[in-house]
């Protein structure tokens, strides 16, 4: 899969591709993402992949974004008290997506 993640900032409007949480996951939010709905980046921030790794490093090297719309608690496994994010792959940039199907416009024109 493409990844564009890094060219998100905040103040990005962004529209999420993957709204699907395991169960256990859901219940540590209290507001989640959609799949096809717009929001905005309020924050992008180096994050863990997994919320609960049972391997060494399989939470390393994520890029977590905070969503204007969405608050969430605390993140039960930050000492630090950070707000439950996101992963920034569940998301495209929308200008970046505008761009995707004009390229794919122009393909299927010729």
């Amino acid at each position: 899969m493409l990844y564009y993640g890094w060219l998100m900032t905040t103040g990005s409007k962004v529209i999420c591709i993957d709204g699907s949480f395991p169960g256990p996951l859901k219940k540590l939010y209290t507001a989640l993402p959609v799949k096809g709905e717009t929001y905005t980046i309020r924050s992008v921030y180096p994050a863990r992949g997994i919320a609960f790794p049972t391997k060494p490093g399989a939470a390393d090297g994520e890029i977590g974004v905070l969503l204007t719309e969405l608050i969430n608690p605390p993140d039960p496994r930050s000492k630090y008290g950070l707000e439950l994010g996101f992963k920034a792959e569940r998301f495209r940039e929308i200008e970046e997506m505008e761009a995707i199907h004009s390229e794919v416009e122009e393909l299927e024109a010729t």
